[in-house]
């Protein structure tokens, strides 16, 4: 049983590989923070290709996909994305 729940929660195979199982992140995550830390992340050549609506729309995905809440600030100045647990099963499993 145990070795069935763990094989529902596993990432879904791409290229003939499964990752490990989908894992709940706890706490919360500042939009405005993610951004800033993109150069960080990525080389300058790269940071042309990325936007503050690109990375909106990639969060709006993620959150279909991961099972995110999206939450703005009370003053609306920022957003923050919350997980709310692992995704359903079968929930972006192409």
């Amino acid at each position: 049983m145990a070795a069935r729940r763990q094989q529902e929660n596993a990432a879904p195979a791409v290229n003939g590989r499964t990752d490990a199982p989908a894992e709940v992140v706890p706490g919360e995550q500042a939009f405005s923070q993610v951004i800033r830390t993109l150069p960080e992340l990525y080389p300058e050549s790269r940071l042309k290709e990325l936007s503050v609506p690109f990375c909106f729309i990639c969060l709006l995905h993620l959150a279909n996909e991961k099972n995110l809440s999206i939450a703005g600030s009370k003053d609306l100045d920022d957003l923050f994305v919350r997980q709310n647990g692992p995704p359903p099963v079968g929930v972006g499993a192409e």
